[in-house]
C-alpha cells in the first residue's frame, strides 16, 4: 500500500467520522423538532390563530423567529389557558407562551425569554360604584372573574380573595362582567381595547378601576417544561438572546 493511498484512506476515515458526527448532531437536534409542542391561548393583542390555522400576532411572530434562528421546527396548538398550562407543566419538551413569571411558577419551568411587560388592572362596568384604590385588599370583598390557572387568578387567591369566579376562556371572563355575574374582572390594560373587542360587543361599557400591583413588576415569558432536554432549552435561549442583540426582535 503506497504512502499516498494510506494518507487518502486516513483522510477518508476522518472525513467519514466528521460527517457522521455532524449527521448525528443534526439528528439529535432535529429529532426534537418533531416532538417540541408549543401551546398557547387565544390572546389577540399578543397571539391568535387565523381561520386558516396560521398563527398571528407579535408574540407568535417572536416565537417563530426564535425557532427559525435555532433551526428547530415546532407545532403550535391554541388551547384554553388552564389546559395549555397543565400540559406545559406535565409534558417534557413542551413550550408555552405568553406566561407571567411568578414565584409560584419559578421552579416549574425553564424561562427562556421575555415577550412583553403588561400592566394588569381590575375592570368594572361603568355604571358601578366601585372606588379606585392602590390597596389590593380593598377589592377582596367583590366577585372577581378571572382565567383559571392564570397569574391573576393565582395572585388574587394568594391574597385571600374569597369570591373568585374562574373560567376557562377570555370570552367567558367578559361575559361574566357584562351579564353582572361578577363585579370585577382582571385584564391587561395596555392591550385591553384589542382584547375586549375580540371577545365582547360591550367594551364601551367597561372601565379600568385600579392596578393589580403584585403582578405589575412581572413580565410575560415563553418557557419550557422543567424536564425538557437541556440542549434544546439552551439552543432556544441562545437564539432569543442573539436576535435581541441584533435588534431583530424586541420586547413588546
Amino acid at each position: 500500500m503506497s504512502f499516498i493511498y494510506s494518507q487518502r484512506l486516513v483522510m477518508s476515515k476522518i472525513l467519514y467520522s466528521l460527517c457522521l458526527f455532524v449527521y448525528s448532531y443534526a439528528i439529535s437536534i432535529n429529532g426534537f423538532t418533531q416532538t417540541i409542542s408549543v401551546v398557547t391561548e387565544d390572546a389577540p393583542s399578543l397571539q391568535y390563530q387565523k381561520t386558516s390555522g396560521e398563527m398571528a400576532g407579535p408574540a407568535a411572530k417572536l416565537i417563530e423567529k426564535v425557532f427559525n434562528e435555532s433551526g428547530l421546527s415546532f407545532e403550535t396548538r391554541v388551547l384554553p389557558w388552564a389546559r395549555a398550562y397543565k400540559e406545559a407543566n406535565l409534558v417534557p419538551n413542551t413550550l408555552i407562551y405568553s406566561m407571567v413569571r411568578t414565584i409560584e411558577r419559578e421552579d416549574k419551568f425553564h424561562w427562556i425569554g421575555i415577550i412583553s411587560k403588561p400592566k394588569y388592572y381590575f375592570f368594572a362596568l361603568k355604571n358601578t360604584e366601585i372606588p379606585s384604590s392602590n390597596n389590593i385588599k380593598d377589592f377582596s370583598k367583590y366577585r372577581v372573574g378571572s382565567l383559571l390557572s392564570s397569574a391573576s387568578y393565582s395572585t388574587l387567591k394568594a391574597q385571600g380573595f374569597e369570591y373568585l369566579v374562574p373560567v376557562t376562556t377570555a370570552k367567558q371572563v367578559f361575559q361574566l362582567l357584562t351579564k353582572n355575574r361578577v363585579d370585577l374582572i382582571t385584564a391587561n390594560l395596555t392591550a385591553f381595547d384589542e382584547i375586549c373587542q375580540h371577545h365582547s360587543t360591550e367594551c364601551s361599557q367597561i372601565k379600568a378601576i385600579a392596578p393589580i400591583e403584585p403582578l405589575n413588576n412581572r413580565a410575560l415569558y415563553f418557557a419550557m417544561n422543567k424536564d425538557s432536554d437541556p440542549k434544546v432549552v439552551q439552543r432556544l435561549r441562545r437564539s432569543y438572546q442573539k436576535l435581541l442583540k441584533e435588534n431583530k426582535i424586541k420586547i413588546l
